[in-house]
């Protein structure tokens, strides 16, 4: 939207600070029309890409206008690669060739800090940081502003001709995400609670590819833009599996199928080691109930029947399932200490039947799926966003090890 820099007075309000935004952590680039000659294919790619369900109005304006909007961009600032006097240009995910526009692998940031320094500079445009959105005002269906909190809890209202609703997604809702954790889709709560008019909400943009961690945090992205300098996705047996610069879903449907059967397999040997530890492990605990009367085998015994019965019955049921099984686990690695210890009860090398006895283990299975990065070089030097890329993920080791 374009305003008269005196005309209109506006205020915008963020949840967190003004550089905490998605806009902000975009690494890929910008899709532009180069020339007419690639207007078709670009409609097609973007087609394609929607499943044939995008707007065909929406799709053609934004290709059309592209170059207007770069143009507009390197007004207020903005910096895209360049080799020579011509744009460098890079390929990202569901794009049949190179039209994507970019700063080294922090575009979003490039872009957004230049529109940012624009704003702050115009007395008719307020910001205000760490608000919280509750509640839009409405009265007689009509709206008239909006009420939030400070990060101190003290609630305002601010009254507005025109409340537009640009809160970003439900990235911040998910266990892992890129996203930053504020962004919960607080717009989109307010427009069902209001019969607002929504479209798509089942379309939720994902990234495919991160940098794996077990912290409850934001993840370190792995753009495609990576993967269009030619990073290659392998599985555990160190074979690729997909065309990585499909449509993110495609891809990240191949990489969940590829999870899958890692997990299926994991699972059913646990399951068999499981089902011919049980047997050992029940007659070892009643050899040494009837010869020793060994409360640990008495304890180990309802342990194991205990959980038997909860599988079956709650086998329906997720958690129940997932802690039956690893009650069962436990039970296998009790089974291996009471047979060593009922071989020694046996042979007369131990006088006492109870001992202490622990065990621990991290229960976490991690898929084997990794990224590659392949470098291509231009003109004779690594891709300069694969290279900006690397070092941002050895820093975020170095301060995540």
């Amino acid at each position: 939207m374009y305003f008269s820099k005196k005309c209109v007075k506006i205020t915008i309000v963020t949840k967190d600070q003004l550089e905490k935004s998605d806009s902000f952590l975009a690494q890929g680039g910008i899709c532009v029309l180069r020339d007419e000659k690639d207007y078709d294919a670009f409609y097609e790619d973007t087609m394609k890409a929607g499943h044939y369900e995008n707007n065909p109005d929406s799709v053609r304006i934004m290709i059309n206008s592209s170059k207007e909007v770069i143009s507009d961009l390197i007004s207020f600032g903005v910096q895209f690669e360049k080799d020579g006097e011509k744009f460098n240009y890079t390929r990202e995910g569901a794009h049949s060739k190179p039209r994507i526009l970019f700063h080294k692998d922090e575009t979003g940031k490039e872009i957004t800090s230049h529109l940012l320094e624009s704003a702050r500079s115009r007395s008719n445009i307020t910001l205000i940081e760490n608000f919280t959105m509750v509640d839009l005002i409405v009265d007689d269906n009509v709206c008239t502003g909006i009420i939030g909190h400070d990060q101190n809890g003290n609630y305002t209202a601010i009254a507005a001709d025109y409340t537009v609703l640009a809160t970003g997604g439900i990235g911040g809702l998910f266990k892992h995400s890129t996203n930053y954790r504020h962004l919960t889709g607080d717009a989109l709560a307010l427009a069902l609670k209001y019969d607002i008019n929504l479209q798509h909400i089942d379309y939720i943009q994902i990234h495919p590819t991160t940098l794996y961690t077990k912290k409850h945090s934001r993840e370190f992205l792995i753009s495609e833009s990576v993967r269009g300098e030619g990073a290659i996705l392998l599985n555990s047996k160190g074979e690729r599996f997909v065309n990585e610069l499909l449509p993110r879903d495609v891809v990240a449907n191949a990489i969940f199928e590829e999870m899958k059967k890692i997990i299926n397999i994991f699972q059913i040997i646990v399951i068999i080691i499981c089902n011919l530890l049980i047997v050992s492990f029940v007659f070892t605990m009643l050899r040494n109930i009837v010869n020793h009367g060994n409360v640990i085998g008495t304890i180990g015994c309802l342990i194991v029947i205990t959980a038997i019965l909860l599988y079956r019955k709650y086998n329906k049921n997720k958690k129940i399932r997932l802690a039956s099984k690893l009650i069962l686990i436990f039970a296998g690695i009790f089974a291996v200490y009471c047979a060593i210890v009922s071989s020694f009860m046996l042979s007369g090398m131990m006088n006492t039947p109870q001992t202490a006895f622990s065990s621990g283990t991290d229960g976490t299975y991690e898929p084997e799926t990794v990224i590659v990065l392949g470098c291509k070089t231009i003109n004779g030097h690594p891709s300069v966003m694969l290279a900006a890329r690397l070092d941002k993920a050895a820093e975020y080791l170095e301060e995540n090890p």
